[in-house]
């Protein structure tokens, strides 16, 4: 088929794996993932604005619109990702992120970032001044559990480790990455997850935000008929 002429052997490589390297079935299978891929990344791109809008309206609300300018507030590792950002802004007249407006910059913020804000807190500063972050205390149960109202729980560590999962879901759709062989779970390494529950944590992950935008999404989202009719020849798939 042309389009093997255009694309490597490693990349078809898990493809020929899964297809007892049929190069036409391999292909098939191929683009089969590539139309996966756009109903997860459809799925995710909902989930990731959903999170990052109730995120910063709760820390805005606590702290203010410029949050992320109160260094004071998170560790290294967070404000690594905000230095970040503001480099992907590329605005040579902001001399200050003050000076960019607060939707702008949530707006280059990874998923990774938000992610970090669920976490417990790590090192912040330089000994003998480094102090350990504790986002429970002064994130999380100020303002950040406000954000998922559906959390019957209340807890952070759960909400913490689905948005890790998730995260894990966008990063293989962000990457090109095969699914055909699920996602690996960050939480316990060499276990992957089924696809069919990887869809259910991002969709899980919507309905502690928003039950309305959850019922939607489960009711547009492509991903389960996909699933249900995988391209013939294809072993070992962990749908």
């Amino acid at each position: 088929m042309p389009l093997r002429t255009a694309l490597s052997d490693p990349r078809l490589g898990p493809y020929d794996a899964a297809t007892s390297h049929d190069p036409v079935k391999a292909v098939q299978l191929y683009l089969w993932n590539l139309d996966l891929s756009a109903a997860f990344y459809d799925l995710l791109s909902i989930a990731e604005v959903a999170l990052r809008n109730a995120m910063h309206d709760q820390l805005s609300a606590r702290f203010g619109a410029n949050w992320y300018t109160r260094r004071d507030l998170f560790d290294d590792r967070t404000a690594r990702a905000f230095s970040t950002a503001w480099k992907q802004l590329r605005l040579p007249s902001a001399t200050s992120v003050t000076m960019v407006p607060p939707g702008k910059f949530v707006g280059e913020l990874t998923f990774g970032a938000w992610v970090f804000l669920l976490d417990a807190g790590g090192w912040n500063g330089h000994d003998p001044m480094r102090t350990r972050c504790d986002y429970e205390n002064t994130l999380w149960r100020p303002c950040l559990h406000s954000a998922f109202p559906n959390n019957a729980r209340g807890t952070r560590r759960p909400v913490h480790i689905l948005a890790r999962r998730v995260q894990a879901v966008r990063n293989r759709v962000a990457h090109h990455e095969p699914l055909i062989w699920g996602v690996p779970d960050p939480q316990v390494p060499g276990v992957r997850t089924r696809l069919a529950d990887a869809h259910a944590q991002v969709l899980e992950l919507v309905g502690l935000i928003d039950a309305s935008v959850h019922a939607w999404l489960t009711a547009a989202s492509r991903v389960p008929g996909l699933l249900v009719v995988p391209p013939a020849g294809a072993t070992g798939l962990l749908l």
